[in-house]
Formats: C-alpha cells, structure tokens, sequence
C-alpha cells in the first residue's frame, strides 16, 4: 500500500492511496503545542497520544485510506507494506512512525513501514547476489561542531565489538580506522551490496544535514548527504545512521540524511529520530544483523526491530527508526551462503581416517573432503512460538528447548566429514576449523536451537579432546557415535537420515496435492515457515530420488518443479514467481498457434535443406553445470535459471535436465542418471567426474 502527502495551500494536506485521493487534514493539527486546546503532546513524552493523532489525520473513519489500510493488515506477512511518500521538507519532519491505530497498536509494529520516493525518481531492486558484509565507521573527531560547541570524546572500539558480538560470526564486520571518508571508500572499493554502519555526530554545514567524520588530522570532516553518495557511488546497499547513549534522548539529524541518501541513489538509509539507550542499541544490532545474516530482507528485518524494541524498552522507540527507499518494491535479502575455513583433502600417500560409508547414510562422516567446503550457516529463524517463550525469550523452565533439526544432511555430512578431517590429515586446520563450529555455536545458542546448541558443543569438544556428551534422545546423537567410531577406527554404524519433523511433512503434503497455481501459491502463502526450512528440500529431493527408482516420471516431474518453485519463492519472492511462471504459461499457450503459422506457410523454403537431428545438448552444458553444483548458493541459483530456461530438444535432454536438477536438490550425483542413454550418459559421466574431483576440467 502506498500514500502519498501534498501540501495542497497553506497548511491543507492531500492523502492519496494507492493512485485514489482520499481525503485532506491541516497539518497544524499535527504540531505539538500544550498551550494549544486539541494539539498532541510531544512523542517524546506520550508517544501513544501523539500517535493517535497522528493515525486519526492519515486513515480517518470512513476514507479510502482507512478502508485500503484495513485490506493491507489482511495480507499475509510477506506481503504487508505500507509505503509512506512525504513530497515536501515539511511534511517529511512529522514523525509519522508513531501512527497507532486504536485497534492494534502501533501501526510499524503491525507492518512493514518504510519512506519512498516519488515514483518517477525510484529505482528497480537490485538482485541480490552477495552475503551479509557490515562496514563499520565510528568518527571521533577532535574539536568543535559548525555551531562552535565541542564534540564530546566518543567510545569507538565499542560499536564495531557490540556488532561483532550481534553477528557472532555469522557475517564480516570490518572497521574503517581512521574514520575518514576515504578510509570508507577503500574498504567499498570494488565491491557492492555492502551495510555501511556509522555511528557518531550529525549535524547542519552550509544549511543541509551533514555527518562528521575524521580528516586525516582528527579534525571533524563534515560531509552532506549527496556529497557522500557521490564519493561512494553505489557499493553500499544500506546504510544504517546509529547514535546511542546514557543519557536522556536527543533529536538528531539523522532521518533528514536518510532522506538525502535515497534521493542520491542509496537502496536503503536508517536513521534515528532520537539518540536511544545503550540496550536499545544492543537490541537493535542483534536484531537487525541477525536478521539480514540469514536472508530476511531489510524492510522486514527493521519491522521486527520495531516490535523487538517495543517489547524490550519505553514506547518512543518504535517510532524512533526511520526508514527510506529509493526503490520501486522491497529487496530480496541477502544471500545466506557464509564461507567456512578451507579444509584441504588429505594427501594421497596420508592412509584413510575412516572407512568409506554406506552410500545412504548421508549423516555419516565423509571419507573424503572436497577441495574445499563450505557449510552455509544454520537456516534460522525462531520455531518456539512466542507464547511459550518467557519475556527473556528462554524457553519455559522444565523444557530442554528447542530439539527440532535445523541442519540439512548434507551439513551435517560437512560438519562430520570436516571434524574428521582436523583430527587425522589436515591438524594444522583444527583451529580454523573450531572457530567457525564456535560461530555457529552461537548461532544456535542466540536462537535456543537446543539440539544444534549440544551437537556443536559436543563437536569442539572432540577438537579440544574433551570427551562429547550428548543426550541419548538428541537427533544428532548417532552423529557424534559415528564420528568417534571413525576416529577410533571402527566400522561405522549405519545412520538413518534424520526424519523431517511432522509439520514439514504435513506442508509438503499439502503442497503436491495442489492441482492448480492458483492452488500452490495459497498453500505456498499459508505454510511458508514449513516450507522454507532447510529439511523440506530434502524431503523433496527424497521423495524425487525415491519416484525415479520406481520409475514414476510424472511424481518425479512434479517433485522437481515444485521444488523449484519454493526455491524461486524464497530467492525472489512468491509475487514475483507466480507473476514469472504466469508469463511462461502465457509464452507457452502462444506457441501451438505460432506452430500451426509456420506449418500453414510450408514451414521452411524448399531451397533449405531439412535441419539435422543429432545432440541438442547446448554448448557450455556441461561446464555451466560442473560451476553450478560444485558453487555455492550464488552459483547455484545461477544454474537453477540456466535449466528452466533450457528448451527442451527431446526426451533425452529432457531426462538429462531432470538429472541435473535433481542433483542441484541434494540428490547423491553418483546414484543419477541410470536411466540416461548415448550422448546424454556420457555428458553427465563428465559432469559427475569433475564434480567429484576424479576429473580435472579443462
């Protein structure tokens, strides 16, 4: 939903929703001023009171907003927006966040609310192609503001430590020192989709809001806003304007930069309508960096900040955030593929560590590491309901927490087969390796994963040669017995994959019993949380593996395009897949009369020779595959939309396509593909002979 402020003459606004006018109100309504009968109160002081006015004078009774607001807090959660554009400076200085509606409470609380632009001066999303990395800058300048007073000495090694301690490892933090505006470019330079974090002074030189940071002797270094965009032109994604204090709050110039950003060029700008308190701060980058490290785009991350705060400290921090956008929709999220240290395969005359497992126990350690590998961190987004939970968030006492499995088999497979690995061939990695068990260790422990928070323990238990202790009733038990027994020399036991829990079978249940897009799209809205863990595309990719031993092609057909489907969902969005797949359908119903055209006309010339049937295995296949399943997440999404938008040539292409999306879905490469024939087994031989590192590429 979209409304739009204008100043029409005077102080008169006009509200239009959506393209519809709806209605006017006098701003000066909206001015606090206790001297005056019937003005609000400062936010500051009874935020809810200012905010109901404020609600009362954008969506009163009765007017095309109130009833458009009413249909956008009945969509589903991914959907809800409120999109707010303020035209004039005046009207941009009201501290709309503080809506309430009376029903529900504070309206950014119940949605998404974010600043735009105007729509001609918008911009599309970028795709977002690279995981979370967070610059931090903490100017302390030495001397005084354009006013003349003192700036106070700053604390600057605290910001970038609290962001670190948010991240635990589960994204970069780097610190540009000194805090100077070229240091900043160095550390943007050549990349892109960076969050730029500033915490320090702001202010107003030569009439427009400004931020101070350091010349290279100390000084303050006042930079405006499109100064600053122009110098950093479009490496950052987001940038994040944070001041935090003990003391009581004070208004800052902060959303006025924010403004200024976006109008430049800036995707996203945050900033502080008032400086918070020091837990607030702590609350808000745990929160925020927590959130975008696992993918959840930036408009709905600072929703749950705002409810985060609100939960946790007075009611003016809501409305304190201010958020903008250059852009015409929300962002995606960022990719959730962080890099763990290289564990380098064992030398060829180093002697087994372990015996080789059983081919279906994907759990068991692996015989053998790649080149290199990469566990993507945990999947995690909280599952305890929050009414179980405790104002604190722990879960009820008598509970031993969350044991639910938030690990695929295949990270699992990583994180066994690299233990493994540290302790026998590779020991000078065991440190590396440790920490990044450590990172996820406080992932897990931020979110109350109980099973992961005990099998990551038992793990750098093992690497600290400290005897592992897990739960006989913990899903990853037999893990932890299977690596010991490896270590040990042993013959593993065999290990059952981990069954999916029953609510994810339910949701994938429901999912192919639609008949229709229609169908999915609802099922897909209404069991998202479901579907989007981890163990749903392993479920599918099971389920797929299973109907092409049967040989049940149309199951195995309709397993691998709704798999496909979820991951589109998740990458792109369900309105923009569904919207993408109505496209095809349409592509694909004008095709038989394009067909019937050509045939009607003879087809081709009789001077042309009949086209030659032979191979329709497209150049680059094999190779854009091999980069495909060998990658990480960027790379493999890349070869998801490489495959669908393949033509199929014939049935053996067709069969060959189905192979490597399978495998792309977590199926063992090694047992695809029996039922490939001539040019198209020996494709995927190839294809599976560089994956596994038997082949050297060209």
């Amino acid at each position: 939903m979209e409304i739009s402020l204008a100043l029409q003459s005077g102080t008169t606004v006009s509200v239009t929703c959506d393209g519809q006018p709806s209605h006017t109100f006098d701003l000066l309504n909206l001015t606090p001023d206790k001297k005056i009968a019937g003005r609000p109160p400062q936010p500051l002081v009874k935020p809810v009171a200012y905010g109901l006015a404020v609600f009362a004078a954008l969506f009163p009774a009765k007017s095309v907003a109130s009833r458009m607001l009413a249909s956008e807090l009945k969509q589903p959660a991914d959907r809800k927006r409120l999109l707010l554009v303020a035209t004039t400076t005046s009207l941009e200085a009201v501290a709309w966040e503080y809506a309430v509606e009376p029903q529900g409470g504070f309206l950014a609380s119940l949605l998404p609310f974010v600043r735009g632009l105007g729509a001609s001066d918008r911009k599309a999303p970028p795709a977002m192609q690279n995981d979370l990395h967070v610059v931090a800058v903490a100017p302390n300048p030495a001397g005084a503001d354009a006013q003349g007073k003192a700036l106070k000495p700053r604390d600057v090694t605290s910001e970038p430590r609290l962001l670190e301690e948010a991240l635990g490892g589960a994204a970069l933090v780097e610190r540009a020192q000194p805090a100077t505006l070229s240091d900043l470019r160095r550390h943007l330079a050549e990349h892109r989709q960076r969050v730029v974090h500033f915490s320090g002074y702001s202010g107003i030189h030569e009439g427009q809001a400004a931020l101070w940071f350091e010349k290279e002797d100390g000084t303050p270094a006042p930079i405006k806003g499109r100064d600053l965009v122009s110098r950093i032109g479009d490496t950052a994604f987001m940038f994040v304007l944070s001041t935090h204090s003990a003391d009581k709050p004070v208004a800052t110039e902060f959303p006025g930069l924010a403004s200024a950003l976006v109008k430049w060029g800036m995707p996203y700008a945050l900033g502080m309508r008032y400086s918070i308190p020091d837990e607030a701060a702590a609350v808000l980058n745990r929160t925020l960096y927590g959130e975008l490290a696992r993918g959840v785009p930036v408009e709905q991350a600072v929703w749950l900040v705002r409810q985060k705060l609100q939960e946790s400290g007075p009611a003016w921090l809501i409305g304190a955030l201010v958020l903008y956008t250059s852009l015409t929709g929300a962002a995606a999220g960022f990719a959730l593929e962080t890099a763990v240290p290289a564990v380098p395969a064992a030398p060829e005359a180093a002697p087994a560590a372990s015996p080789e497992p059983a081919a279906e126990a994907p759990a068991e350690p692996a015989p053998q590491a790649q080149a290199e590998v990469q566990a993507e961190p945990l999947h995690a987004a909280p599952v305890i309901p929050p009414a179980a939970e405790t104002a604190a968030g722990q879960a009820l006492p008598g509970k031993r927490g969350d044991l639910s499995v938030h690990l695929s088999n295949e990270q699992v497979q990583v994180m066994a087969g690299n233990t493994v690995l540290v302790m026998t061939s590779v020991p000078e990695k065991r440190g590396e390796w440790r920490a990044a068990l450590s990172a996820n260790y406080n992932q897990a422990k931020q979110f109350g994963f109980q099973a992961e928070i005990e099998f990551f323990s038992a793990l750098m238990g093992l690497l600290d040669d400290v005897p592992p202790s897990v739960p006989a009733e913990s899903p990853y038990a037999r893990v932890i017995d299977a690596i010991q027994n490896a270590l040990s020399g042993k013959a593993p036991e065999p290990v059952e994959e981990v069954e999916p829990p029953k609510e994810v079978m339910n949701a994938v249940r429901e999912l192919l019993q639609a008949k229709n897009p229609h169908a999915l799209r609802k099922v897909i809205e209404k069991r998202q949380v479901q579907l989007y863990k981890p163990e749903t595309q392993d479920f599918l990719a099971s389920l797929a593996q299973e109907a092409q031993s049967t040989g049940d092609q149309q199951a195995l057909q309709v397993l691998v395009t709704y798999a496909g489907i979820l991951q589109q969902c998740q990458q792109m969005g369900i309105e923009a897949t569904f919207e993408k797949l109505n496209q095809a359908a349409a592509a694909q119903a004008s095709a038989p009369a394009q067909a019937v055209e050509a045939e009607d006309s003879g087809g081709v010339s009789e001077s042309e020779p009949p086209a030659e049937v032979g191979p329709v295995i497209p150049d680059g296949f094999v190779a854009r595959s091999v980069e495909g399943l060998r990658g990480g997440r960027p790379e493999r999404e890349a070869l998801f939309n490489y495959l669908e938008a393949q033509t199929i040539g014939d049935e053996g292409f067709a069969a060959l396509l189905k192979t490597v999306k399978l495998a792309l879905l977590g199926s063992n490469p090694q047992k695809l593909g029996k039922d490939l024939v001539d040019e198209y087994a020996a494709a995927w031989q190839e294809i599976v002979a560089q994956v596994s590192g038997t082949q050297k590429t060209a």
